[in-house]
């Protein structure tokens, strides 16, 4: 699975926010990151399955594996928004 970590505002995906996050630390805490930020892996694309190299097939195929494959997931992993 291709993917990577992002966090969430409002269903959304934030990258500010996650830049926040990592910016943030223990020993320099940020006045401006209440309780810290969930981070999550948010993944957009599916590029080997049970051994099998899909990246030959077309981006809306390997679409609808990565999301039979998300029916199964819980958070932290999430399926990016198509609509981003």
């Amino acid at each position: 699975m291709d993917g990577e970590l992002g966090a969430w505002t409002n269903n959304r995906l934030d990258f500010g926010t996650l830049q926040q996050r990592l910016a943030t630390s223990p020993a320099r805490p940020s006045p401006s990151a209440p309780h810290r930020q969930s981070a999550s892996h948010v993944g957009f694309d599916v590029l080997t399955l049970a051994g099998q190299d899909v990246r030959p097939l077309p981006f809306t195929e390997r679409r609808e594996l990565l999301e039979q494959l998300a029916t199964r997931w819980a958070p932290p992993f999430n399926l990016s928004p198509t609509d981003i």
